[in-house]
């Protein structure tokens, strides 16, 4: 008997932008960065807090820390964030399971 592998549709919601609250997927388009501070932001979930507009709309995203990266971040009010340009936002949706789906789907090529 062959294995089934579960199916979920992604509950995007027709959002067009991230909102503060939604969980994100992301990744900087600049190889300049700590690669360890890359392949953690590639493969780890943010939460938007706040959405600052400038020339583009800058979202402000906090992430849960461990001691090794946490001076590659800002801080504020023991609050761990950098920040993202929307075209750096690969997923968003207001369910954090729906982002781990996306991180799966991804480290397997699906």
């Amino acid at each position: 008997m062959k294995n089934l592998i579960p199916y979920k549709i992604f509950e995007n919601s027709n959002q067009k932008n991230p909102q503060i609250g939604d969980y994100i997927c992301a990744e900087y388009d600049d190889d300049a960065l700590d690669d360890v501070f890359l392949n953690f932001i590639k493969s780890n979930i943010g939460q938007i807090i706040d959405i600052k507009a400038k020339l583009d709309l800058i979202y402000h995203v906090k992430y849960e820390m461990y001691d090794e990266i946490e001076n590659m971040f800002f801080k504020e009010e023991n609050i761990y964030y950098t920040g993202f340009n929307k075209s750096e936002i690969k997923f968003f949706s207001k369910n954090k399971e729906d982002c781990n789906l996306f991180l799966q789907s991804k480290k397997y090529n699906l």
